[in-house]
């Protein structure tokens, strides 16, 4: 992990965010039995947010490079329903499966809330997600996030950790 870079995404990052992969496979397919639909809904719907990103998005958008190459990214933004930071969307590139890049971007997340909290802007970072999406919430609970119930609007569950 030493390798990688952790800065802000800038102007010149995006089309690379704009063809971002983090599902296997990159669409979605239908393909019956046991597990009908391929990639997992929650991993199709945090890759086609991701996409749709734009440079004057609001908010903070974090990487993980290593040269050129975006291996994971995170969104974070001010919610005013929330009154916290909140951890819009994580995500590594489906290449760096198991390599705890996802790992790495939470503890900049965490990072990047605790400063938030030095310019009095809020001390709770939030985090919605899918209740199906286990490795997830395996690594929100080992970074000391609390799952809070669930947001009316969206389902999702709520993660929540002091900064």
């Amino acid at each position: 992990m030493a390798a990688e870079q952790l800065r802000q995404l800038d102007r010149a990052d995006f089309p690379q965010l704009q063809q971002w992969v983090c599902t296997s496979p990159a669409n979605a397919r239908y393909q019956g039995g046991r597990r009908p639909w391929d990639p997992r809904p929650w991993e199709l719907e945090v890759q086609s947010y991701l996409r749709t990103l734009k440079p004057k998005t609001p908010g903070v958008l974090w990487g993980a490079f290593h040269g050129p190459e975006l291996r994971a990214v995170a969104h974070l933004d001010f919610s005013e329903d929330f009154g916290a930071t909140i951890i819009r969307a994580l995500a590594r590139a489906e290449a760096y499966r198991g390599q705890h890049m996802g790992e790495v971007m939470l503890e900049q997340c965490i990072r990047f809330a605790a400063g938030a909290v030095l310019r009095a802007t809020a001390d709770v970072l939030v985090a919605k997600i899918d209740h199906r999406n286990e490795p997830s919430r395996r690594l929100f609970d080992s970074k000391g996030f609390t799952r809070e119930g669930s947001d009316p609007h969206s389902g999702l569950e709520l993660w929540l950790r002091n900064v």
